[in-house]
């Protein structure tokens, strides 16, 4: 099974360096290639500007970058399927619930205490 999820990655791989937009399973992502450049207006040291035209845009300026979607219909199953529960790092033992809307009392959740006079 690795060999073959390897030998897929290749060719999704070569694709994508082709420039195509490759789905990878059905209906769960697709990935692209993602290319990123720009260029700006310049002024040299005498205060002459120069604007930034199409002509000065090449791709060795721009960052190549692995785009990813995923499709929707997977995110809303996703969605509607997961469960999520806090466990104990140390241990993997499930926590209780707890109430995100009233933090202030513990502050061990990184929520901000009430605010007011401190004392000590």
């Amino acid at each position: 099974m690795k060999a073959a999820v390897a030998e897929y990655m290749k060719t999704v791989q070569a694709n994508v360096l082709k420039g195509f937009r490759v789905p990878v399973g059905e209906q769960f992502i697709t990935v692209y290639p993602n290319l990123n450049a720009s260029v700006k207006d310049t002024e040299d040291k005498q205060g002459n500007k120069t604007v930034a035209t199409a002509k000065m845009l090449t791709a060795n300026k721009g960052r190549s970058r692995l785009g990813a979607s995923v499709s929707i219909k997977f995110s809303q199953e996703f969605a509607s399927q997961v469960s999520w529960q806090k466990v104990d790092e140390r241990t993997g033992a499930e926590l209780p619930e707890e109430d995100i809307t009233d933090g202030a009392d513990d502050n061990t959740g990184g929520t901000t205490p009430p605010s007011g006079d401190l004392e000590g």
